[in-house]
């Protein structure tokens, strides 16, 4: 449901999330009893100045922070990729460096020279046989801790889960590199869009930012890039410049910032609908029965692995 907790009835919020959903316009309250079309393009759809969108960003950025034991959570309009460019283009320095695992792993890359950023050093997955289509490994552990310590990057990049290889990196492997970033002054961007219900603990791996999307990682619709910071990664976020305009960090942590204080903000259009959307599926996903246990984000992280994927 659009409006409402998880168990809503019908009758409690006839605007349901179904077919009927843009046939009409939708109750008063959804636009904060405001008529204007500004920044909301109909009254058919939510306002992201009401009250009822208020509650929807409150409920997103409680459950993205218990889910990955985060400090704070941003919100930003777009996809995973518009959170993988954004948070590539806060806070690098023209030192970085990338663990490619796959094909998907080349999006960092791309997004250095798109941006006409200084490339950053890659250290590759190799296989694990000669075969023709051979089994892939991230690299070892002790050649990334060497080059980390050699480079002394301002940020490391790696996924947690990489589709295209079948690669998700064990839980030991994270808690190594973030713990050798940190040594040398560096922050852990680990990319979390395909990790499904894996949800990584930041506080006891060290991560200092995860970037997800509410489709793969949420079953949810795709409507915007997520990214969970550290206490590290919020200040450094809050005391950096981003090169870039619409996928500004520091902006979108203050457009969350305004909803949790209570109030609201503009800085581009948001896609209220689909967030809403994504914060009911959350919230559902949150609330799976299991007999005997109570509702947490671990609980769905102990019965369920990536499909495809292998720890190696």
């Amino acid at each position: 449901m659009l409006c409402g907790p998880v168990d809503a009835s019908e009758e409690s919020c006839p605007f349901s999330t179904g077919s009927d959903f843009h046939k009409g316009p939708l109750p008063s309250e959804y636009s904060g009893g405001l008529k204007e079309f500004s920044v909301v393009y109909t009254d058919r759809a939510l306002n992201h100045m009401s009250a009822p969108f208020q509650k929807i960003m409150i409920d997103l950025h409680d459950i993205l922070t218990e889910a990955y034991q985060a400090h704070k959570a941003v919100i930003i309009p777009g996809s995973g990729t518009y959170a993988m460019e954004a948070i590539a283009r806060q806070l690098d320095t023209g030192n970085s460096l990338v663990i490619r695992n796959g094909y998907f792993s080349y999006r960092w890359s791309d997004i250095f020279e798109q941006s006409e950023m200084t490339p950053p050093v890659v250290e590759k997955a190799s296989p694990v046989s000669a075969d023709d289509q051979p089994h892939f490994a991230p690299p070892a552990i002790e050649v990334v801790l060497a080059k980390i310590e050699e480079l002394k990057p301002t940020v490391v990049f790696a996924p947690h889960v990489e589709t295209s290889t079948g690669i998700i990196l064990p839980d030991e492997y994270i808690e190594a590199v973030a713990a050798a970033v940190h040594r040398v002054g560096g922050l852990f961007v680990l990319d979390c869009v395909a990790s499904g219900t894996v949800w990584v603990d930041m506080r006891s791996s060290g991560v200092d930012v995860i970037v997800s999307a509410p489709q793969k990682g949420w079953s949810g619709p795709a409507c915007a890039g997520l990214l969970m910071l550290s206490e590290r990664a919020t200040e450094a976020v809050l005391s950096t410049t981003s090169s870039s305009m619409a996928l500004n960090v520091q902006k979108w942590y203050n457009v969350m910032k305004s909803y949790l204080d209570g109030g609201f903000m503009y800085y581009t259009t948001m896609p209220t609908d689909g967030l809403a959307l994504f914060r009911d599926v959350a919230q559902q996903t949150k609330a799976l029965p299991q007999p005997g246990v109570p509702p947490t984000f671990s609980r769905c992280r102990l019965n369920w692995s990536p499909p495809g994927t292998h720890r190696r």
